[in-house]
């Protein structure tokens, strides 16, 4: 399993080096009109077929994804045998990508992704019981309160392979644990960063994004939490 993160302006010009010769991602690519959505299109493949070559071997350009409309990508050709499975997520500038044998989900926020007050997203994101506990909170703590639970349900549709269909959110319980678990979290330069596996196991240090030296918190995400 393996997690890295870089900038979005850096990664979409190395694909201009390395796989614009990839027709269907400059197809699909041509179709995106927002200039900045369009690069980060760009990034995360670059970033996925980068760390693919690093891990398994071949050019950057012989690998293949594909993305079919609200499901995870997947790989569709390499240099191995075995399909490894990927997620992207990407936040204005920052890319991240990440890599495992089983299905695996990735999700990267900014602090101030939030516009508005935190109950505003309550329904949207949290389960009845998380509703209760932000009620609890002092004011200035409750965006964290919400941003924290909706960067790790987001990573958790993507591992279930639920790509971005976010209704499940409040369907979905949250709870931090000292050990163990199904997520991890790190929290650095503004920005949240969290990785779901369907089976945990030995779990990745995020590098890049300046996550490589945070230590990561424990949680568990889940439909059947009590």
């Amino acid at each position: 399993m393996w997690l890295a993160l870089d900038s979005v302006a850096r990664c979409a010009a190395a694909w201009q080096r390395d796989r614009s010769q990839c027709i269907d991602e400059c197809e699909r690519a041509a179709r995106i009109a927002a200039e900045l959505r369009r690069a980060q299109f760009l990034a995360g493949r670059w970033l996925a077929a980068s760390m693919l070559a690093e891990h398994f071997g071949g050019a950057n350009a012989a690998w293949r994804m594909r993305c079919e409309a609200g499901q995870p990508p997947r790989v569709l050709s390499g240099s191995i045998d075995a399909t490894p499975h990927l997620s992207i997520s990407h936040r204005g500038d920052v890319v991240a990508c990440a890599i495992s044998a089983q299905r695996i989900g990735v999700d990267v926020e900014v602090e101030d992704r939030l516009r508005g007050p935190a109950e505003g997203y309550a329904e949207l994101a949290l389960h009845v019981h998380e509703r209760v506990e932000l009620e609890h909170l002092a004011p200035a703590s409750r965006k964290s309160f919400v941003l924290t639970r909706w960067v790790l349900k987001e990573a958790w549709v993507k591992a279930v392979g639920r790509g971005l269909d976010l209704s499940d959110m409040p369907n979905l319980r949250t709870q931090a644990t000292t050990e163990g678990g199904n997520a991890r979290l790190w929290r650095a330069g503004g920005q949240l960063l969290a990785l779901c596996v369907e089976a945990p196991g030995t779990w990745p240090q995020a590098a890049g994004g300046g996550f490589d030296a945070v230590a990561a918190e424990c949680w568990h995400v889940g439909e059947s939490l009590g």
